[in-house]
């Protein structure tokens, strides 16, 4: 899934809290 989370419901959401480029890659 390629998308940015406005709310931590993944499990890289501390990643996107930091780097959102790397939020949905990582997921």
């Amino acid at each position: 899934m390629r998308y940015p989370d406005p709310y931590p419901h993944l499990i890289g959401y501390r990643v996107i809290y930091r780097q959102p480029h790397l939020g949905y890659e990582a997921r």
